[in-house]
C-alpha cells in the first residue's frame, strides 16, 4: 500500500486525471483499443472517483457527528460517568449507609466507569485503516461496551431494592437510568456501524486510485500508448508525461 494519502492530495490526484484528459484530447491520432483510457470512458471514469470522495466526506461526517454524540452520552453533562456516582451517593443516605450490600456493589461499578479516560479524539480516516489503527478503535469499542454494561450492573442493583430504591433526582430512578442504557446502546451500535460505513467508503475510493486499473495505472498507460504514437523527446510526449499522477 502506498502511503497514507490526504483528502488534499485525492483532490489533486483527481485534477491530474481531469487534466490528462483535457490534454490528450488535443492529440492527433489519439485512439487507443483499450476503452479505459479513452477519452469517451475516462471522464465518466474520473466523475465515479469525484463522487465517491464525496461519499467519503460525507461518511466520515457522519463519524464525527456520532462519536461526538457518543462521548457527550458517556462522558457530558447528565452523562454515564456523572450520573452513576449520584447513585452511590444515594445509597450511602441509607442508614446501612456505605456498610450495605447494594453500596459496595455500586461502588465497585462505579470505581470501575470512573478509571475509563475519555478518549482523544479520533481523527476521521483518508485511507484504508492500518491494523494498528484498527486495534485502537477495537479498544476503544470495548472500553466503551465495558463502561455500559457496569452502568447496567448499576441499574440491576437499584431495580432489585424495589420500593427502597426511591430517589428524588429523577435522573438517577430506574426508568431514567433505563432509558439511558438504551441510549447508550445505540450510540454504540451507531459508531460501530458508521465506522464501517466510513472504512467501506475510503476502501472503495482507494481501490478506484490504486487498485488495478484505477487512476494511477490509467494515467500511466495513457503515457505508454502516447509512447506508442510520439517520440519521447516530443513536445506531445513530454506534455502528457509532465502531468504526474
Amino acid at each position: 500500500m502506498p502511503v497514507s494519502t490526504s483528502e488534499k492530495t485525492y483532490g489533486q490526484r483527481l485534477q491530474k486525471g481531469r487534466d490528462k484528459v483535457t490534454y490528450i484530447s488535443t492529440l492527433a491520432g489519439y485512439s487507443p483499443p483499450n476503452p479505459d483510457i479513452q477519452t469517451a470512458n475516462m471522464t465518466p471514469f474520473l466523475d465515479s472517483i469525484d463522487a465517491q470522495n464525496g461519499l467519503v466526506a460525507a461518511k466520515n461526517q457522519a463519524l464525527s457527528e456520532a462519536r461526538n454524540l457518543r462521548s457527550n452520552g458517556y462522558y457530558g453533562p447528565g452523562g454515564l460517568k456523572k450520573t452513576m456516582p449520584k447513585v452511590r451517593s444515594f445509597l450511602a443516605s441509607f442508614t446501612e449507609g456505605k456498610k450495605s450490600t447494594a453500596f459496595k456493589a455500586v461502588q465497585k461499578f462505579v470505581q470501575k466507569i470512573n478509571g475509563y479516560v475519555k478518549p482523544k479524539k479520533l481523527k476521521t480516516g483518508s485511507n484504508p485503516p492500518t491494523e494498528e489503527e484498527q486495534k485502537k478503535i477495537s479498544q476503544i469499542e470495548k472500553s466503551f461496551g465495558s463502561m455500559l454494561q457496569n452502568g447496567k450492573d448499576i441499574v440491576q442493583i437499584a431495580t432489585s431494592l424495589g420500593a427502597a430504591y426511591t430517589p428524588s433526582n429523577p435522573a438517577i430512578n430506574v426508568p431514567s437510568m433505563t432509558a439511558m442504557m438504551t441510549l447508550l446502546g445505540n450510540l454504540n451500535a451507531s459508531v460501530i456501524g458508521t465506522q464501517k460505513e466510513a472504512d467501506d467508503a475510503i476502501r472503495d475510493r482507494f481501490d478506484l486510485y490504486e487498485d488495478d486499473n484505477g487512476l494511477r495505472e490509467r494515467m500511466q498507460a495513457i503515457n505508454e500508448y502516447v509512447a506508442s504514437i510520439y517520440d519521447k523527446d516530443s513536445q506531445e510526449y513530454l506534455g502528457c508525461v509532465a502531468i504526474k499522477y
